[in-house]
């Protein structure tokens, strides 16, 4: 009997729902169950463009729903321990170990430093980076914002923050031909948004410099 099913990703989703809800803080305001919400979506989505068959399509759904869960945890550790609770979770619902072995890759492959390998991987990653080539970005990169400040208890600028931003922008691609092909030009639009910005922030910050040199 394969469990690997849809009922299986509906208990998953509660299970992860359930978590968030008792052990999330207010201080994450990105990475938060619409922002996970979004990811499963998006890896399904993604999957089926790129030719996933119906239990990859589960697999990286489930990966999704367990991706920043570590998020109510440990931030620096997240998805060691988001990788941990699949296990616990799929384990208990008597998955094979190599299945759940691919959604812990899944989890892992997300880490910034990571080159995914496989093709699930690969949909994960761009799943949850998806949102760069968002209309809407802009509104969502605000709550990360807001998120890091809340981390670091210093105060991000935007000026700050689009810089790294655009640096992040310029470093990163997408890896499943479907994202490639239609989330590449769409990221690359908000990068010149981001560059636009940036540089009026910058000529801003020059004008107030030069007021107070002349002042003083």
């Amino acid at each position: 009997m394969n469990n690997i099913n849809e009922k299986l990703v509906g208990k998953a989703e509660e299970f992860v729902r359930q978590f968030l809800k008792e052990n999330l803080s207010d201080k994450i305001t990105f990475h938060t169950l619409e922002h996970t919400t979004y990811v499963v979506e998006k890896a399904e989505y993604i999957g089926e463009k790129n030719g996933l068959n119906p239990e990859e399509i589960i697999l990286v759904k489930i990966a999704a729903w367990f991706h920043d869960i570590g998020y109510a945890v440990d931030i620096e550790n997240h998805e060691k321990i988001g990788a941990e609770k699949a296990d616990e979770f799929l384990t208990s619902q008597g998955i094979e170990k190599s299945k759940i072995d691919q959604v812990k890759e899944c989890i892992f492959a997300t880490r910034i430093s990571t080159q995914p390998v496989s093709l699930l991987e690969k949909v994960v990653c761009d799943a949850d980076l998806s949102h760069l080539a968002e209309e809407d970005y802009f509104e969502r990169i605000e709550k990360m914002r807001k998120e890091w400040k809340n981390h670091s208890f210093d105060k991000v600028s935007k000026r700050k923050f689009l810089g790294k931003s655009e640096e992040f922008f310029e470093t990163h691609s997408y890896h499943t031909d479907f994202a490639k092909k239609v989330f590449e030009p769409k990221k690359d639009a908000n990068l010149q948004k981001i560059k636009k910005l940036k540089y009026m922030l910058d000529q801003k910050k020059e004008k107030i410099l030069l007021s107070k040199s002349k002042k003083g």
